[in-house]
Parts: C-alpha cells; sequence; structure tokens
C-alpha cells in the first residue's frame, strides 16, 4: 500500500508516492518501508514545507474513492528507521482508528506472518520487486468554478528479477557491501509496445514477493524490502525480510500508536 505526499515548494507542487506495505504482527498494523525512504519523509516535515495532502492510498486503483488521511508529523512520530551499509528498512505504527478503516476495505491485505515465514526447502519459481515507480507518477489539474482539484496518477509495477551471487570485489562497493543482502537482475518483460524499460527510483521499500506453486496453486511468499538499484546494469538490492523478522516483537512496541 503506498503513501502520497503532496507538498509546496515555492510557488510548484511537489508530488511523490512512496512504496511499501503492511504487515499485521499480532494485532499491530504496521507500514513497512526503506529506511531511506522514511528519513526522507522527516526532511519533508522538519524543512518547514506546507504539506497539501496525505493519505494512504487503499483505494489506489478506484479513482473517485476517498482514501485515508494522514497526519504526517504526527504518523511519523510513531516510525523507526535504520539505514546503514548492512541494514536499510523503516516501520510505521499505524493508530488503531486508522488500522480499523484500512482493514474495513477488503482490497487491503497486509502480510501476515505465514506469508513471511518461508520454509528453507520451498523453490521459489518467481521473484518479482513490487512498487511505484517515480518516473510513472502524473499529476493534473481541473478547475472548477472557485476551486483547483489536483489529481495524481501512479502505476503499480511488478518486475521480475534472477536472483545473483555477490561477487568478489579488490575494491570497495556499497552496492555489493552485505554478503546477505538479495542482489538480482530485472528481466526484461513484453508488452504492446515492445520490451518494457522501468526505473526502479520510487521502488525503494516496495516488497519483494517470492512465488512458489504447488500443483495448480500458488503461493506468495514476503522475502524481502528494496533498497537500491544499479542503473547501468538494471541490477537491485534488497534487504531479506528474514533480517527484519526477528526485530517485529520489538518494532510493533516501540513504534506505539
Amino acid at each position: 500500500m503506498p503513501l502520497l505526499v503532496v507538498w509546496d515548494r515555492g510557488q510548484e507542487h511537489q508530488t511523490e508516492i512512496f512504496s511499501g506495505f503492511l504487515v499485521l504482527h499480532g494485532q499491530r498494523l504496521m507500514w513497512m518501508t526503506a529506511g531511506h525512504v522514511i528519513e526522507h519523509l522527516r526532511e519533508v516535515v522538519s524543512s518547514g514545507v506546507r504539506v497539501g495532502a496525505a493519505k494512504w492510498l487503499d483505494s489506489w486503483s478506484r479513482r473517485e474513492e476517498m482514501s485515508v488521511r494522514v497526519d504526517l508529523p504526527s504518523t511519523l512520530s510513531h516510525s523507526i528507521s535504520v539505514n546503514n551499509s548492512s541494514l536499510d528498512y523503516g516501520v510505521i505504527g499505524i493508530r488503531q482508528n486508522t488500522a480499523s478503516l484500512l482493514l474495513a476495505n477488503r482490497a487491503v491485505r497486509p502480510f501476515t506472518e505465514d506469508m513471511w515465514v518461508v520454509p528453507d526447502t520451498l523453490d521459489l519459481i518467481g521473484r518479482y520487486a513490487v512498487g511505484f515507480p517515480a518516473s510513472l507518477v502524473e499529476t493534473s489539474e481541473q478547475k472548477a468554478r472557485t476551486k483547483i482539484r489536483g489529481f495524481v496518477a501512479g502505476t503499480l509495477k511488478v518486475l521480475p528479477f534472477a536472483q545473483l551471487d555477490r561477487p568478489e570485489h579488490d575494491e570497495f562497493d556499497e552496492f555489493w557491501s552485505d554478503p546477505d543482502a538479495i542482489y538480482g537482475e530485472l528481466l526484461g518483460y513484453s508488452d504492446e509496445q515492445g520490451l518494457a524499460d522501468v526505473e526502479v527510483p520510487g521502488m525503494s521499500g516496495g516488497p519483494i514477493v517470492g512465488v512458489s506453486q504447488a500443483g495448480d496453486v500458488a503461493d506468495f511468499w514476503l522475502v524481502g524490502i528494496q533498497r537500491s538499484w544499479k542503473p547501468d546494469r538494471r541490477l537491485i538490492r534488497a534487504e531479506p525480510f528474514r533480517k527484519v523478522r526477528p526485530l517485529l516483537d520489538r518494532l510493533s512496541t516501540d513504534v506505539g500508536g
């Protein structure tokens, strides 16, 4: 579930859709993303700009439907972020009243424990980075009498990738710094225009989803959190969710709400 934030920068509106996903840990609903995404949101709030709109896009696929509004400064007061060479994750605790509104929407389905405890023997037939590329976010305005209505359109992308082994390097490279990270090469996929070429910025914090299949039944697993990429080689790096999983008990308490 993405987060939309619109703020004024001078005479212009700045619009961003931040990728992330919901996890339900016990009775606690949390929004998870990359740590550097949370840090960027804090910078927006602390810079003194006027935030015109902030919404959980729980109805992003249905035009004209109302999304759940977000009090961004208050919401970020219930957040935690870690951003270093070995770990990059962020979490926001969703307050109970907001959680009730979100979960009342049948289209909102958080990841639950049975989806992130991936058996070691499981054979994944596909891995996908999921999120909203910044290059595909479009804005428009519609004037009606004395009011101006703004519209934002984002495109959800599900990008397949082939997992790679971490190479050995003689020189230090931040991208390859963590031997436990998930590394992958984005695969091309065909559409009506031919080979699609999507840029990853904006997808940071989105889930890495694995797919397994037993007979005719496909299962989906939360295996990681998108972190960074190398555009010249279409490589991505993600945090394995198993590194964050042991922290969920403490995180669900620390973020309060």
